[in-house]
């Protein structure tokens, strides 16, 4: 039986990923008291396999460095998996094991990735994906058990799930001798003594459903799920916490909403936390001319709307305490130029982290895109941010001023050698504090031999401190990405090299390989990093190996 169900899949892989840190960290050290209990060896596994394109199945196991690896009584750190069905009937979709739920706005029910604010209007509303299996590495966001979706009626689909996950969290026993949560720990790392004992403390049980009405200009769904964890939530003594959930079980409702007429599309989500308000996000995005796009969008995120499964769209993540209005526009000035102007003020009803009382402030960009040839795409941004932070003396709030200018450029020089370049200024303003902060990089692409790639980078990049620091999205090998950090002054470079060869027919085996080195140098520094991550030195390098067989 399963040498025929392997014969009849459609493909098979087989990821293994290794990478480290190659300094010694002060972490990893034989020092008495808190240490990393394991090596500085990062590892991913992941296997994949798709039947007939109705099944499909994935198992991901991952350890992060510093963590033990059998030993210490420990097992694999992190493990995943899910079996999967795929069809058109009633029973449309299936999922045993890991998944995602992504639904309406975020504003009540939706786990894993999500984007943020940007230049491009068109990206303004979020495209729920509903149910999906979870195949990353990322150990939050998702949720684990079973989960369907039935369409029982055109037009109707209903999906039904039930989740039991165990979480980390910081516990505390109370006076009564009860124990009871501060918080959920995020960080996915069980490196030390401390962190291994929040690993797996309380257990968040989730069931629901959701009911769903498409037709070709109109889309509305109707969500409820209910929470529930083993141990109950107690707020802190910090004047952000005060309005932070209290208790051990929590449901949540919402009503989401698209409709398209002619060239308008208009969308959102009012969503109810019980015990807790209310959130309201309502948008539009329409098109004026063949030139022209705008786009619209209120958000009301009541400071006492509580959700453990939200990622709305505003100056947080989550759709609670905030008001804000957003207006964005694409004007495609002639057939070579796109300027974007987007525009966003929130308010804070009640006191955030560094934010003693409720306050306000804004977010002003504008993008122009150049594209003379398709062969070369020029950029220019100019981004102004007004937050408000604690001040030096208590129940006094200073604005923070920070504004920056991007000059991007790529150009696609033939069908091998591709290259990009940025220069990007940062201030940072607070009171009389003022800091900056600059990046200049330079990439490269080529491709070498028609199975063999590389990418590369060098950059140079100077920050006066934190405040000033700058990202950028960093190549890296295949299904890994992220933005580097840019702090402090220094060089960084990395080096990506990807061998994939071309098969001789479908049915044939496939191994490629990935190999990424990286290195940021810091001249005039004794050390590198904080914490146990300290590296003796001005230099901190990674080496990443990968490879992959495709059946």
């Amino acid at each position: 039986m399963t040498n025929r169900l392997l014969k009849a899949a459609s493909d098979q892989e087989l990821l293994l990923r290794y990478s480290r840190v190659l300094e010694q960290q002060k972490g990893y050290e034989d020092l008495p008291g808190s240490r990393y209990l394991g090596d500085q060896g990062k590892m991913l596994l992941k296997y994949k396999i798709r039947i007939k394109d109705a099944l499909y199945a994935s198992f991901t196991a991952e350890k992060d460095a510093g963590e033990p690896l059998f030993k210490e009584n420990t097992r694999i750190d992190f493990s995943s998996w899910q079996i999967s069905y795929h069809g058109v009937g009633k029973v449309q979709q299936l999922v045993l094991g890991d998944y995602t739920l992504q639904f309406g706005q975020g504003l009540s029910l939706w786990s894993g990735f999500g984007y943020g604010k940007g230049a491009d209007v068109t990206t303004l509303a979020k495209n729920d994906a509903g149910l999906k299996p979870y195949t990353s590495a990322n150990e939050l966001s998702f949720l684990r058990g079973l989960a369907i979706v039935l369409s029982p009626f055109k037009y109707i689909t209903v999906t039904a799930f039930r989740s039991s996950l165990k979480q980390d969290a910081s516990l505390r026993t109370q006076s009564d001798g009860s124990t009871a949560m501060i918080t959920l720990s995020e960080s996915g790392l069980h490196r030390t003594a401390s962190e291994l004992k929040n690993k797996d403390d309380v257990i968040q049980n989730i069931y629901g459903s959701v009911v769903q009405y498409r037709s070709s200009d109109l889309e509305m769904g109707f969500s409820g799920y209910r929470s529930a964890y083993t141990q109950p939530f107690i707020t802190g003594n910090a004047l952000y916490n005060q309005n932070n959930f209290v208790g051990s079980k929590l449901t949540n409702t919402s009503f989401s909403y698209n409709y398209t007429f002619k060239n308008l599309y208009l969308y959102g989500e009012t969503a109810k936390s019980f015990p807790g308000g209310w959130s309201i996000l309502n948008g539009l995005l329409g098109t004026l001319s063949k030139r022209i796009s705008v786009g619209l969008m209120q958000r009301l995120y009541g400071k006492n709307h509580y959700t453990f499964l939200s990622r709305s769209l505003g100056e947080g993540s989550n759709s609670i305490n905030e008001q804000g209005w957003y207006a964005g526009l694409n004007w495609q000035l002639n057939n070579h130029l796109l300027l974007s102007i987007a525009s966003d003020k929130f308010k804070f009803l009640a006191p955030k982290y560094r934010i003693d009382d409720s306050s306000s402030g804004y977010e002003h960009l504008a993008q122009l895109n150049y594209n003379p040839a398709k062969t070369l795409k020029l950029l220019a941004r100019v981004k102004l941010e007004s937050k408000a932070q604690n001040g030096d003396s208590p129940g006094n709030l200073a604005e923070i001023q920070k504004w920056s200018i991007r000059l991007n450029i790529n150009w696609q020089a033939n069908a091998k050698l591709g290259m990009d370049g940025r220069i990007e200024k940062v201030h940072y303003r607070k009171a009389a504090l003022n800091e900056d902060g600059l990046l200049i990089y330079h990439d490269i692409n080529y491709k070498l031999l028609k199975s063999l790639k590389m990418t590369g980078r060098l950059a140079w990049f100077k920050t006066d401190s934190y405040n000033s620091r700058l990202y950028a999205y960093e190549d890296d090998v295949l299904y890994s990405s992220g933005f580097g950090l840019y702090q402090g002054h220094g060089f960084r470079t990395y080096l990506n090299l990807g061998y994939t060869p071309i098969r001789s027919n479908r049915n044939a085996a496939r191994l490629s390989v990935y190999i990424r080195y990286s290195l940021s140098l810091y001249p005039g520094e004794t050390t590198v990093g904080s914490g146990l991550d300290i590296i003796t030195g001005n230099r901190k390098s990674e080496l990443k190996l990968q490879a992959r067989i495709q059946i």
